[in-house]
């Protein structure tokens, strides 16, 4: 279980604004299950989207690996699980 923030420290590059957030991430690392829930607060719009990346090193990307569900507008929910291959746990 990882509990992870949501700001713009986190996009790659970095970018400033009000938006914040918090999500907890569990990982089964038998059956390749990942779920997400978090919240957020202080968007300046509305939320558009929201997923989990792949592994990547710090200050790189990788692909989406699956969306998460939003609820809300600039304040709100986000939820998704998946099945990963165990490739993808391992890495």
């Amino acid at each position: 279980t990882f509990h992870v923030p949501l700001d713009g420290a986190q996009e790659v590059p970095p970018v400033n604004g009000t938006g914040s957030g918090t999500a907890t991430v569990t990982l089964d690392d038998q059956t390749g299950v990942i779920a997400v829930s978090g919240t957020f607060t202080g968007l300046t719009g509305q939320a558009t989207a929201a997923h989990v990346h792949g592994n990547a090193t710090r200050c790189a990307t990788a692909g989406v690996l699956f969306p998460l569900t939003i609820t809300g507008i600039d304040t709100g929910t986000i939820n998704g699980s998946t099945t990963l291959t165990p490739q993808q746990v391992q890495d």
